[in-house]
């Protein structure tokens, strides 16, 4: 079993069942000894893919990418013969392979242009193949719901329930600039919270300037908005072939914020 924090399988454990129960509904009923491979991408530290591998064993083959040096993490997790972990991204990985589930993890609002990345993965789905894009409608967010989530993180970090923030900083690899900002308390609510830019609506000062600023997964405020994120998976597979479900987060940035110790 791969070394992961028991804290890790909690958070996870919501995705992990809509993974089981959508894989079991289009591969295990009619195929119940079918190997069903999956590319995850952005894995970051690689505790979701050895989590779906803990729990799904030899029904699954899994392969996940990053382009950060988390990917080095992931691999010291593994226990080399669970996941296959590589460096690269979506515009970068090659292969020949075809996969009946490509998943993006709180990561395609860092793939710029999302356009080109959501028609990469389409072209890595085998027949019958799922695409899914777990996503952080951060333009849902509003007043009251920063002022509860920021008044619990301080409180936590002031009951020495959290990770400190040097250390916690220290291995923050790209989200480092925005855990920088969410973490100061002296900061104003919404100065703290997560931004995105929306792409197609975007205006700039001087008119002689056309060209489009390109997103940056280093920059906070470079994140792809949510719409657009949407837009671009509608447009690649139709609006009647995709679905979304909404389901509680604020929980899982606790943990990004510095992993709530279990006493």
């Amino acid at each position: 079993m791969a070394n992961i924090e028991k804290v890790k399988f909690i958070a996870h454990d919501l995705f992990v069942q809509s993974i089981q129960k959508l894989l079991q509904k289009r591969f295990y009923s009619s195929s119940p000894s079918k190997v069903v491979k999956i590319l995850e991408i952005g894995c970051g530290p690689g505790d979701f893919a050895l989590i779906l591998k803990d729990k799904l064993k030899e029904k699954i083959d899994i392969t996940a990418i990053d382009p950060s040096d988390n990917i080095n993490l992931a691999k010291e997790k593994s226990t080399g013969s669970d996941v296959k972990f590589e460096r690269g991204d979506i515009f970068t990985y090659e292969t020949k392979e075809k996969f009946d589930l490509v998943m993006f993890t709180k990561s395609l609002h860092h793939c710029n242009p999302v356009e080109k990345a959501v028609k990469i993965a389409y072209d890595l789905l085998n027949e019958n193949g799922i695409f899914i894009a777990e996503e952080i409608l951060l333009d849902k967010v509003n007043e009251n719901d920063l002022v509860w989530f920021f008044d619990r993180l301080d409180l936590l970090r002031l009951a020495d329930q959290m990770i400190s923030v040097e250390e916690q900083l220290e291995k923050a690899g790209h989200t480092k600039k925005t855990l920088s900002a969410m973490l100061n308390s002296d900061l104003p609510f919404d100065q703290r919270w997560i931004r995105s830019k929306h792409h197609h609506h975007e205006h700039h000062e001087h008119h002689e300037h056309h060209e489009q600023k390109h997103l940056h997964r280093d920059d906070p405020e470079g994140i792809a908005h949510s719409h657009d994120v949407l837009s671009a998976i509608s447009n690649q597979f139709g609006t009647d072939n995709i679905s979304s479900t909404l389901v509680p987060y604020f929980y899982q940035l606790f943990l990004f914020a510095g992993y709530m110790i279990i006493r």
